[in-house]
Order: C-alpha cells, then sequence, then structure tokens
C-alpha cells in the first residue's frame, strides 16, 4: 500500500473506507440484496463526509464529474418532478422521484471512491464482481437441489434482479479474462467466474438474459480479441458450449422460449404483459406531453385480468412492465427524451475510451456500452430501470468510465485536477 498514490486532504483512513465499501458494493450486489443495499447507503454517506473534508481542504469535488452527467440527470429529475406536480397523484409521484434521486447519487460517489485509489480500484473491482458471481452461481445450484434444471433460481435477489445482473457482468468478466492473458491465476479465476455465471444463468432461466448474455458477451469478446488470444477463446468457447448444454438438456427451457409465441389465450402470463403494454400506452395517448405522474400509472382492471392474476394483491398503481412504455405513461414524450438524454449524454463523453491506449480505461468504457445495452434489451420486456442491484452496478460501470476517460491525455478533467492524469505505466 506505500507505493500507492493518495491524494492529499481528509484522514488515510477515512479516504480509504470509500474504495473498500465501493468493493462490498460490487461483491455483494450480485447475489446479496440486503448487504448490497447497506454497502449503498454506507457509500453515499462516505460520499457525502468526503465531500466536506474536500471543502474544508479546497480539493477539488463533484465539479470534476463533466457536465455530461448533470445535464442529462438535472433535465430527467426535472422532467420528472414536473411530470409529478401535474400529474394524478403528487405524493405517489415524489415517492418516486426521491428513489430516483437516491439511485442517480450512485455515479458521482463512485467517482468519488475510484478517485482514491485511481491506478487500482479499476483493476481489483472485476475481481469483486467474479466472486460475487461465484456465490451467486453456488447459491442457485445448491437452491435447485444440486441439479441443472430450470427452477426459477435467484441466490439472495430477485429472479429478474438476478437475469439483469448476469446480463451486466459476463460482459465484463469477458474483457477481464482477455486483460488476464499473460498470468494464468487470473485468467483462471475470470474463467471460473464466467463458468459459474453460466450456472447461475440456467438455474435462473431468465429468457432475456439468455438473450442478453451471449449478445453482449459477443460486443465484448469483439472489442477484446486481440488481447484474448487462440487459448484464451477457446477455453472461453468450451464455457460457453457447457452452458448451452445445460440450458437445453430437460426441455423446460426450450418450452419456455416457445411460450413466447403464445400472445393469448392459452399463456396468461404474456397475456397479461400485453394487457400492461396496452394500458401503459393507453395512458400516453391520455397525457402524451408529461404522462400521469411518476408511479401514478394506474392498474389494470382486475376485471380483465386473466383468472389466475384476478386474485392476486393489487395495488393502485402499477408499472407497464417495460421501461420504454412506464416512462412514456409516468412522464410523456418529454420523460421519454430526457430518460434517453441521462443515458446517452455519459456514453457520449465515455466514447473516445472505446479506443484509448489504456487497457482498462478501455475495459471499463466498453462496459459502460454493455450495461446500457443489457438495460435496453431487458428493458423492452420489463421495467428494470429502479431495480436497485442493476442500477448499482450500471452506474459503478458507468462512473469508472467517466473517471477513467476523464484523465486521458488533454481530457478536461485531467487538465483542472490538482491530482496529476494517471501514467500508462501506472493503468
Amino acid at each position: 500500500m506505500a507505493n500507492i498514490p493518495l491524494t492529499p486532504g481528509p484522514p488515510f483512513q477515512f479516504r480509504l473506507a470509500g474504495p473498500v465499501i465501493l468493493c462490498l458494493l460490487a461483491f455483494t450486489g450480485v447475489f446479496a440484496r440486503g448487504l448490497a443495499n447497506g454497502a449503498y447507503g454506507a457509500l453515499l454517506a462516505w460520499a457525502l463526509i468526503d465531500l466536506a473534508f474536500r471543502r474544508r481542504a479546497g480539493l477539488p469535488g463533484l465539479g470534476q464529474i463533466p457536465p455530461h452527467y448533470w445535464a442529462g440527470a438535472g433535465a430527467f429529475l426535472a422532467v420528472y418532478a414536473l411530470a409529478g406536480a401535474l400529474g394524478g397523484d403528487p405524493a405517489a409521484s415524489f415517492r418516486k422521484v426521491g428513489l430516483l434521486v437516491y439511485l442517480l447519487c450512485a455515479l458521482p460517489a463512485v467517482y468519488l471512491a475510484v478517485s482514491v485509489l485511481p491506478p487500482l480500484i479499476p483493476q481489483v473491482l472485476p475481481w469483486f464482481y467474479g466472486a460475487g458471481l461465484m456465490a451467486a452461481g453456488l447459491m442457485t445450484f445448491f437452491q435447485a437441489g444440486c441439479e441443472f434444471a430450470c427452477v426459477r433460481a435467484k441466490a439472495s435477489l430477485g429472479v429478474l434482479e438476478l437475469a439483469a445482473v448476469l446480463g451486466q457482468l459476463v460482459p465484463l468478466m469477458v474483457g477481464s479474462l482477455a486483460l488476464s492473458r499473460p498470468r494464468p491465476r487470473k485468467a483462471a479465476f475470470f474463467l471460473a467466474s464466467l463458468a459459474l455465471a453460466a450456472v447461475a444463468l440456467v438455474l435462473n432461466c431468465s429468457r432475456i438474459a439468455l438473450i442478453c448474455v451471449p449478445v453482449l458477451g459477443l460486443v465484448m469478446l469483439v472489442a477484446f480479441r486481440r488481447e484474448l488470444g487462440a487459448r484464451l477463446a477457446l477455453a472461453l468457447i468450451l464455457v460457453a458450449a457447457l452452458g448451452a448444454a445445460m440450458a437445453f438438456r430437460d426441455g423446460t427451457l426450450i418450452e419456455r422460449f416457445l411460450d413466447m409465441t403464445e400472445l393469448s389465450g392459452t399463456n396468461p402470463a404474456n397475456e397479461e404483459r400485453l394487457m400492461r403494454w396496452r394500458q401503459g400506452l393507453s395512458v400516453f395517448r391520455e397525457h402524451p406531453l408529461l404522462g400521469a405522474g411518476p408511479g401514478a400509472v394506474p392498474n389494470v382492471p382486475a376485471e380483465i385480468l386473466p383468472g389466475e392474476f384476478q386474485g392476486r394483491p393489487r395495488a393502485e398503481y402499477y408499472h407497464s412492465h417495460q421501461v420504454f412504455i412506464t416512462v412514456l405513461a409516468e412522464a410523456g414524450i418529454l420523460g421519454l427524451a430526457a430518460f434517453l438524454a441521462l443515458h446517452l449524454l455519459p456514453l457520449l463523453y465515455i466514447a473516445p475510451g472505446f479506443r484509448s491506449r489504456r487497457p482498462w480505461t478501455r475495459l471499463w468504457a466498453w462496459a459502460a456500452l454493455t450495461v446500457f445495452l443489457q438495460l435496453v434489451l431487458n428493458g423492452m420486456v420489463d421495467n428494470v430501470f429502479t431495480l436497485k442491484p442493476l442500477m448499482y452496478l450500471y452506474w459503478t460501470a458507468t462512473g469508472t468510465a467517466v473517471y477513467l476517460v476523464g484523465r486521458e491525455p488533454g481530457a478536461p478533467a485531467a487538465l483542472m485536477s490538482r491530482q496529476p492524469a494517471i501514467s500508462p505505466a501506472t493503468l
């Protein structure tokens, strides 16, 4: 630790707590919802105190985060707050806005934590995510009775949450595997994490995850094909082949995929989802500009739901079971434009990192892209934007990429900072 350059200011032990909490969040966010929520709350508390220390010491704070993020987040929250104030239930809307503010604090908190040990944190985070994947794989295996079957296993997350996190993390593990090629032990660790991720994926039995993971893994594979090499590529193909063999060995998953074509009548789950989509679009047509208000989209009437859904507990308001329809129903066309700005503006800032000569900067830039693509793909069939484990990982990848790209030679953040930009020798 003595050779790691630390930024001046607050006490060393306190500043070091931020990266430690971030690593704990990375580890627990894959398999333990309660622990991850606690770690995230601790990270936000640390960030607030760290900002106070920085201000007293005259050190750079959140001003180094590029305006792309502040513009997107500000526009999104302003539109959602306005939609809530003018919507049908301001109290419900402002509860939803409060949750969104809470989740959007993740990127600034991650940025501050990464800035404490900039050469180290981007390199160790994949190890904690990999260890979390191993824990998730083992937990789902025990939940399935030590067999490989489509049992909708979920570790200690929700079924949907684990599926989403797997879709986010597998591409990061593929990129980390590529960068570990000179070191066999590191390569073995990331291969093992991918193998156990395949176990969790099969036992979770999510159709959208089984589509997202190969597609996004392939994106990362193409991006790091030169670093991967023939041997690691062959090992990765073997892991994928074993995962596919496990997935389709008993036919249950094949039946689940075939169920996707049954849109009504014989498949109540698909029929119920389509009803929620139609309901959301109907609300949008009634309130095209600012929607019905965040968290205030009326639920589908119970009497028209398929029979097996009619006796379940019901809330007055509900989401539309799809990210983009939900945003349109809650905040209208202005809300959708602000939602896209929130996600696309940071990616626009990160884009130069796709071609960076620094391997870890390039890895996190591509990780930020793949978590965004996962949000889009998964969001086509589920309302995943407020799933906490998913958003923790989403903003961790994006915040780490924003920090590293901002330290590229000539980047405005690197020129403004009192801390020297990271040199190629250290990152």
